[in-house]
């Protein structure tokens, strides 16, 4: 599903945008429907998948990456591909026009195998990401569970820099401790 907010001036402008990318859509091959729907009910739809992704699966890992707009098919296929190596599902949606994609794997138990091939997908997803000048994080930021992977991006030299720095305005070490930064030597 794709789903397109236009930030026109006016809403007949917005309007022939619209009319314009459905024609065009309704072309390609595998567009099963084309429709206009209200934005508001879109986005509350949007807010609610979400949550209703942990009804398909009793595990759900949601990562977000952000890469070049002309990178997200590619990426998509490989997250597809790597979970289903790991014996995952994938379901992927995002902000397209940011080239911001959430890409949720969806595990069927919760045990060391399941979050080890997890992981490895997770790492071919990452760095993929970052090799076709992408982040690991688009806006969910880096927290505990995505520092591990702050390698992929990052050089060794860059890890110790953000460490100085925050050593800088944290010297008693009392703001986030332990929580972003993964040990740089």
């Amino acid at each position: 599903m794709l789903l397109l907010l236009y930030d026109e001036s006016d809403q007949a402008a917005a309007d022939r945008a619209a009319d314009r990318t459905l024609a065009v859509l309704r072309k390609l091959d595998g567009c099963i429907s084309a429709t206009r729907q209200d934005p508001q009910l879109m986005g509350e739809k949007r807010k609610v998948l979400s949550q209703r992704l942990r009804e398909l699966a009793p595990v759900k890992i949601n990562e977000d990456v952000a890469v070049p707009v002309n990178c997200m098919a590619d990426l998509a296929a490989r997250a597809q591909r790597a979970a289903r190596e790991s014996g995952a599902r994938c379901l992927i949606f995002g902000h397209a026009g940011l080239g911001n994609l959430h890409v949720n794997l969806l595990l069927e138990r919760e045990d060391e195998n399941c979050r080890s091939a997890a992981e490895k997908a997770l790492t071919e997803i990452f760095t993929y990401a970052v090799e076709c000048g992408g982040t690991i994080s688009g806006e969910h930021g880096i927290g505990i569970a995505k520092s591990r992977f702050m390698a992929i991006e990052h050089q060794r030299q860059e890890l110790r820099l953000m460490a100085a720095i925050k050593e800088v305005f944290d010297p008693g070490g009392i703001l986030n401790p332990g929580k972003i930064l993964p040990a740089a030597d």
